[in-house]
């Protein structure tokens, strides 16, 4: 099985690496506003309890934290963080102020030693809205996550996809797009990218002939990148199956790289999907690399 992990990881060397996991195992869900305007995602263990034109709010089995998503037109203004959290918290004691800024505030309750995570505010711009962001309950690195989550999708709507048919998958791609035959077949079987080589998608697949558990070997592959990059490990449900995403962050002689890295494992093969070059490329086509992701069925 090493001698797989070396050749899933060349391709990723050629841009960038990974490390910093997330604590455990976090399944996340994604969502959309009413509206389809905006993609989201939400831990697993957080179901939607309401829903209207201007919110969402999630709350776990029993009912102790929740997740609240509130969402108006920027040109209707903005929300004032600071009232806001102070206008809900009220008169609570109990509670200690653990980061401030003009996006986020967060508090958490000490018991004894123990941190326990407490009412969290956050403020993000996408898509021409303004969306605050609440949770209770919900660790800041969670919260956080789930801020960074959100994917712009509008900007796709009158794309044209072409449906690419390979050996072991199908998904969707732009159609300007080029299926480019010149790969390294030790490292990719399938690139598909933007005519300027500026973004992509990449497929691979491998064999676990050693049959090792899989969280173990995405954390092995994580755990292998810590001397050039970065990488926040999380798992999410798209199109009810279970992937594994490295959202791989790295700084070379000044050029700021990211690639995002979707695995799964079926009958012993272990899947790869990976999107990424520049930083900036990345991020402005992550509603791109959500709708490849929602399009997969693998065969």
């Amino acid at each position: 099985m090493k001698n797989n992990l070396v050749i899933l990881a060349l391709f990723l060397l050629s841009l960038y690496s990974c490390q910093k996991q997330t604590n455990g195992r976090e399944l996340m869900q994604s969502y959309f506003t009413p509206d389809s305007a905006l993609s989201f995602n939400v831990p697993s263990n957080m179901t939607l309890k309401k829903v209207d034109a201007s919110s969402m709010l999630f709350e776990d089995k029993n009912g102790n934290n929740f997740l609240q998503l509130m969402f108006v037109k920027t040109i209707n203004g903005n929300w004032n963080l600071e009232s806001f959290s102070k206008h809900l918290i009220g008169n609570t004691s109990n509670l200690t102020l653990v980061e401030y800024s003009d996006s986020l505030i967060a508090y958490e309750i000490q018991n004894g030693m123990v941190r326990i995570p407490a009412l969290m505010f956050s403020l993000y711009e996408h898509c021409g809205y303004s969306l605050l962001l609440t949770t209770m309950g919900v660790g800041i690195e969670s919260h956080k996550k789930i801020g960074n989550s959100f994917v712009c999708r509008q900007q796709n709507k009158d794309e044209s996809y072409t449906v690419y048919h390979g050996a072991y998958l199908k998904l969707k791609y732009p159609s300007n797009w080029i299926l480019d035959n010149d790969i390294n077949l030790q490292t990719t079987d399938v690139w598909i990218r933007q005519k300027n080589s500026a973004f992509g998608v990449s497929i691979f697949r491998i064999k676990n002939n050693e049959g090792v558990n899989f969280s173990t070997v995405m954390n092995e592959m994580a755990n292998s990148w810590n001397e050039w990059a970065t990488v926040d490990v999380s798992y999410e449900n798209i199109n009810n199956e279970e992937w594994c995403k490295h959202d791989i962050k790295m700084n070379i002689q000044g050029d700021k790289l990211r690639q995002i890295s979707f695995y799964r494992e079926v009958n012993g093969y272990i899947y790869n999907i990976k999107f990424g070059n520049e930083a900036l490329t990345t991020q402005q086509n992550l509603a791109t690399v959500d709708s490849i992701m929602h399009s997969v069925v693998l065969k």
